[in-house]
């Protein structure tokens, strides 16, 4: 199921989803360890004897964040209890806790005596085994623990500043304390261990007609009991709403401070605008504080999502049991830290290279550096789609080689855009020189090409015009830095190798016969290369990373095969990844014979390459629609999924996905930077 609303500080991370249940709850590293997985925890409300929890049907929802933070917004009513709900809730940026605020109105013409019941499912360190659960009479608050793993879910009203009741249980399919609320009333059990979960109680005694009563819950996260209890003490004396009102006011200052930046905005339409600022915060909040980029919070990946709750099975998928998105690839968070970068959030992007040069990984020389596939946020390697041996049993690396290659080019950006000499220089011969050592070294004498990887879609090992363009792009980049070094001899290393690439690109992987760039070259049994002529959107990158001019005839006739291929037509379009890709597809959408789901990364990659080409103003119109279309495919609280059924409108995939976010801000750089140039030309 989506994640409408992640909120974050870089260490604590929660999710809140379509339904509003909290889904998500990492701590202490974003993406590492999910404290709720698999688990989704409630909301419920009792009025006057009838019950119902916010998730089901009978409540009207709308989740959507305040606008320029990492706050909520969220409404619900539900016209059998009498009842509209305001809720806020918030991530404190300094302290590791989540603050809600409950605003109740009476919409019916009678007093109405209202509870709400807070629950918590969870799954400390990641599983149910030996979870605790207790209420701790000092506090006044209900404690999970397990290990070093501390929750505690505190609360108050108007009257008490504690739980006005509880209770702890076992739980199962079909039964825990959850069930225990459904009749307004607690147990009191005060303390379950195993698989557990609980539940407190707030009274908020007989609410009037629209006399709005608040009351406010917490969830705070620690190492120990001791810490877990002093944040709630904090909690107590400060008062909830201060929390709430700092992280707004944070939030706020964070974006305002590229106040010129967001005034260029003006230009575009308000929805893409309200994009580009949701994008820039999503990003950041899916930044852990040690500097991975998750590529997405979303732990329910591997399950198909429909709003109805039904089951919706993918038409063909590869089994995903237990994996989910919520780790950090090079590539991915290259490309958001470029974003970040550019848009004026150096010292995220500043982490994240920190984060890729403590990881890396280096031959037993010491002369060549590498990134593997993806890294948990704690920096440990993580699960691998790739063998360490390839079809015939040889031994290779189990890497995908443009995420090497995008780590150079992100630090080249930095570079570029806060002119840290020093920083460069911690890194030059400890991280630049090895990685491109192996970029230069990693070829194929007889092509000049890179050995075959895997592919920037993890579906295929060979050599591929994106990870071509990429290793290209990163060899200029270094090479820059060897000039200001003064290194010429290795300069001209890294740029002969650049230019036997391009030449191997020419000679192998453009199609004469078509007319037009393969997306890939395969190895057959007996060693020789075969191409892959399947239509690709990442093609994109061999213009995009400054390969190829946008304008040049071979790039154009593959573009023009790109977006004749790959356009999804109808209200809900987009380009999708590559002719025909059934990944996450529905039944629908496959009867609709349509090249495969739009991924928003795709659609906005063709608007990337039309501001590339444009000539004149009038020419960035189509790159604007696109990215408009983007912007309606958004959810309500405008997080992106990873892409959409084109016969529904619902997302497919991860959601949000940090990647497709960070692809939203250099998109609508670049169209603007596009649009002032042409501009000041025709001038």
């Amino acid at each position: 199921m989506p994640r409408d609303l992640p909120l974050s500080n870089g260490r604590m991370l929660v999710t809140f989803d379509s339904r509003y249940a909290l889904s998500d709850i990492y701590y202490p590293h974003i993406g590492t360890e999910n404290h709720s997985y698999q688990r989704h925890s409630r909301l419920g409300v009792w009025a006057n004897g009838q019950f119902a929890w916010l998730d089901d049907s009978s409540w009207e929802r709308s989740l959507r964040y305040a606008d320029h933070t990492l706050v909520t917004n969220v409404e619900a009513r539900n016209a059998r209890l009498g009842l509209a709900l305001t809720i806020v809730d918030a991530v404190d940026f300094d302290r590791d806790v989540l603050v809600r605020r409950f605003t109740v109105v009476n919409t019916s013409n009678a007093p109405v005596e209202v509870r709400l019941f807070l629950h918590l499912d969870v799954a400390l360190g990641g599983n149910s085994v030996g979870d605790t659960v207790f209420y701790h009479p000092d506090y006044g608050a209900l404690v999970a623990y397990k290990n070093v793993h501390y929750l505690l879910l505190g609360g108050r009203t108007s009257e008490r500043a504690k739980l006005d009741g509880w209770t702890a249980s076992p739980k199962g399919t079909g039964y825990g304390s959850w069930v225990d609320a459904e009749d307004g009333a607690l147990n009191g059990t005060p303390l379950a261990f195993g698989s557990v979960d609980c539940v407190g109680e707030l009274r908020l005694g007989a609410v009037l007609p629209d006399r709005p009563t608040v009351a406010h819950a917490w969830l705070a996260a620690a190492s120990s009991l001791e810490d877990v209890g002093e944040l709630h003490a904090s909690v107590l004396e400060r008062g909830p709403d201060s929390f709430i009102e700092r992280t707004r006011h944070y939030w706020h200052g964070w974006v305002a401070k590229e106040a010129d930046r967001l005034a260029g905005l003006q230009i575009l339409p308000k929805a893409v605008q309200e994009l580009y600022v949701r994008s820039l915060l999503l990003a950041r909040a899916q930044t852990d504080a040690a500097g991975a980029i998750v590529a997405s919070p979303d732990s329910d990946i591997s399950g198909a999502y429909s709003p109805t709750g039904k089951s919706v099975a993918p038409v063909t998928d590869v089994f995903r049991g237990h994996e989910n998105y919520a780790y950090s690839w090079p590539r991915d968070g290259s490309f958001v830290a470029i974003a970040l970068d550019d848009a004026g959030y150096g010292s995220a992007a500043r982490r994240f290279l920190e984060f890729c040069a403590r990881n890396m990984s280096q031959t037993a020389d010491g002369r060549h550096a590498y990134m593997l596939q993806k890294y948990l946020s704690n920096g440990s390697v993580a699960s691998n789609v790739i063998a360490w041996i390839d079809e015939r049993g040889a031994p290779r690396l189990p890497i995908q080689e443009d995420e090497t290659a995008l780590v150079l080019i992100a630090l080249r950006n930095h570079y570029e855009r806060t002119h840290d000499w020093e920083f460069v220089a911690s890194h030059y011969h400890g991280m630049l020189t090895k990685m491109a050592n192996f970029l230069t070294d990693f070829r194929d004498p007889a092509t000049g090409l890179p050995l075959p990887s895997q592919d920037l879609w993890e579906e295929g090992e060979g050599v591929h015009a994106f990870t071509v363009a990429t290793v290209w792009r990163a060899l200029q980049d270094v090479s820059y830095f060897t000039e200001l070094f003064s290194e010429p001899t290795l300069t001209e290393r890294y740029m002969r190798a650049a230019d036997e690439i391009k030449r191997g690109v020419e000679e192998h992987i453009y199609d004469g016969a078509a007319g037009r760039f393969a997306r890939s070259l395969h190895r057959d049994q007996r060693g020789r290369y075969e191409r892959d002529s399947t239509v690709d959107a990442s093609l994109w990158a061999l213009s995009y990373f400054g390969m190829f001019d946008a304008d040049d005839p071979r790039m154009v006739a593959t573009m023009a095969s790109v977006e004749s291929a790959l356009t999804v037509p109808g209200e809900h379009g987009g380009l999708a990844r590559y002719a025909g890709d059934r990944y996450q597809q529905r039944q629908r959408a496959a009867d609709m014979g349509v090249a495969g789901n739009p991924w928003f990364l795709c659609t906005l990659w063709l608007a990337q390459y039309k501001v590339q080409l444009a000539k004149h103003s009038a020419d960035l119109e189509p790159a604007l629609r696109l990215i408009e279309r983007v912007a309606a495919g958004a959810l309500p609280s405008g997080v992106l999924p990873e892409q959409i059924d084109p016969a529904s409108g619902e997302p497919a995939g991860a959601t949000p996905l940090t990647w497709a976010h960070g692809t939203v801000v250099l998109t609508v750089l670049q169209y603007l930077e596009a649009k002032a140039t042409l501009a000041a030309r025709r001038e």
